[in-house]
């Protein structure tokens, strides 16, 4: 199976997302493979860049360097602080590989930890009714409607109410079909929800509505729902993760996770004893000795 995977970044966090490619290399259980990162233009330092060739050089495995022009994405700005602009980069897929079917997208906080091969595989290219492959978030999923009301979205709530908040996905792990997403004219589409305000994630959730696949919680494993009791990973009952995905699945997904996601403001790499903190670690400690003395 070939496979181009993508991740957006600026020079400040190129580490992170190299850790993010490295898993990603060496777990991910996809023999032909290549990845793009994608990066403002005259953006990264030479030492950036060293450091990417030295990965790339490790694994034998094609690193390119795509520069975006932001005029692209005109309007586009992150209210999150933890979430930095080239979050906005992925919604250029479509136009940026012409010649490709399809993607997978990773945002820098992920670390894949076993074979994505059943996510990547499971849709056939010759299916057009979906435009992107996700798993649900689980603050949209099994939030209430006040809850809803009181977030981030309430204008978006109010100004699309055919929203399906039971295919609300979190844009950090995308399969993206990018032959239907070019036909129907998607990132158009997206060009024009980001430019009245809207955010990445909510744009393509509207752009993409009702042509949304799902897939299992192994997918992107929202470490933020998780806690550490006694050294052991848990979730509760109560919590939204299990809310959304049973209580059956997230016990599979604490058991084997595929990629895990370090969404939100708490870090493996700026908050000690996160969950699954330590998967990370170790995939961090090879990109360190491949990048030594860089």
């Amino acid at each position: 199976m070939s496979l181009t995977a993508i991740f957006a970044t600026d020079d400040g966090f190129v580490f992170q997302t190299l850790v993010a490619a490295s898993s990603l290399i060496r777990n991910g259980g996809i023999n032909d493979l290549d990845v793009v990162i994608l990066t403002k233009a005259n953006d990264l330092s030479k030492k950036s860049r060293m450091q990417i060739n030295a990965v790339e050089s490790k694994y034998q495995t094609s690193i390119k360097v795509f520069e975006i022009d932001e005029s692209k994405i005109a309007g586009a700005k992150s209210k999150i602080p933890h979430i930095s602009q080239p979050t906005f980069y992925r919604l250029l897929a479509p136009s940026l590989l012409q010649n490709k079917d399809r993607c997978l997208y990773l945002d820098g906080d992920i670390v894949v930890s076993s074979s994505i091969e059943p996510f990547v595989s499971e849709i056939g290219l010759d299916d057009s009714s979906w435009d992107v492959k996700g798993v649900l978030a689980p603050y949209m999923f099994a939030s209430t409607k006040q809850e809803r009301a009181r977030s981030r979205l309430k204008s978006f709530i109010y100004r699309v109410p055919v929203l399906r908040f039971e295919e609300y996905i979190n844009a950090g792990v995308l399969l993206m079909n990018l032959k239907s997403m070019r036909s129907r004219g998607v990132e158009g589409l997206l060009k024009s929800y980001i430019t009245k305000g809207f955010h990445d994630q909510d744009a393509i959730n509207m752009a993409c509505r009702g042509r949304i696949a799902l897939a299992d919680c192994r997918f992107n494993t929202p470490v933020c729902y998780f806690q550490l009791e006694n050294g052991l990973v848990k979730c509760a009952s109560d919590n939204k993760a299990t809310q959304t995905f049973g209580t059956k699945a997230i016990q599979e997904t604490i058991a084997n996770p595929a990629i895990l996601h370090f969404a939100g403001p708490n870090k493996p790499w700026n908050v000690e004893n996160l969950p699954f903190a330590e998967v990370w670690t170790r995939e961090a400690d090879q990109v360190k000795e491949i990048i030594q003395g860089i």
